[in-house]
């Protein structure tokens, strides 16, 4: 959780409360899987507590987390029907989403790059 006691806490909770808060960036997820991907979202969010950003770049930030986390559950819900080659133009698609919020995002650590590796996708 982050602290709310400074105006940019607060102003990351509230965006960590609109994602918990909007069904469709779950609903058709299972319970686990929407835990986790939600909880992806809070911590990239929860990342940003102390971050010199302002507010308009916080809520880009939001928007391209909601839009990415909104669109992999369209690609849950539609699973069943898609043919291969849709589903493959769907997650090209939502990996270059994935790299455009790369580009945007800020780290802490003094503007360094941040590495989490590539959790095992090479």
């Amino acid at each position: 959780m982050v602290p709310i006691f400074n105006p940019q806490g607060r102003a990351i909770q509230s965006q960590i409360e609109q994602l918990y808060e909007n069904e469709n960036l779950s609903s058709a997820l299972t319970d686990p899987s929407a835990k986790i991907l939600l909880g992806w979202a809070e911590k990239e969010l929860s990342d940003y507590n102390g971050v010199d950003i302002s507010a308009a770049e916080l809520e880009e930030i939001a928007n391209l987390l909601r839009r990415l986390v909104r669109y992999i559950n369209v690609i849950i819900e539609k699973l069943p029907d898609l043919e291969e080659q849709e589903l493959v133009q769907r997650l090209l698609y939502l990996a270059e989403r994935a790299q455009e919020y790369e580009k945007v995002k800020v780290r802490k650590n003094d503007g360094e790059e941040h590495q989490e590796g590539n959790h095992g996708y090479d």
